[in-house]
């Protein structure tokens, strides 16, 4: 099941998040070319946003990954006492 987790929620960097969205604010017709500046707001903000968008979607992922395993591991556990069947 880990697999399938991975499948779907990859593990993601801020980078490839900051990235993300700026290619959708650019989409969206905003000035990202004119972001130079450490002090622009649009700049600042957008890197906040991504660590904050990264660090959540690591976590959720890194949960669905433990019920998984739980998960798992109580099927293993359980199934010679009552059989698959009920499991299911």
């Amino acid at each position: 099941m880990a697999g399938y987790i991975d499948q779907v929620l990859p593990e993601q960097t801020q980078p490839a998040t900051y990235q993300e969205i700026r290619t959708e604010h650019q989409a969206n017709g905003v000035p990202v070319s004119s972001w130079r500046s450490l002090v622009n707001v649009g700049l600042s903000l957008t890197q906040y946003v991504s660590e904050a968008i990264t660090t959540a979607r690591n976590i959720v992922r890194t949960v669905l990954r433990g019920l998984c395993r739980r998960l798992a591991a109580t099927v293993r556990r359980l199934r010679p006492q009552v059989g698959f069947r009920a499991l299911v």
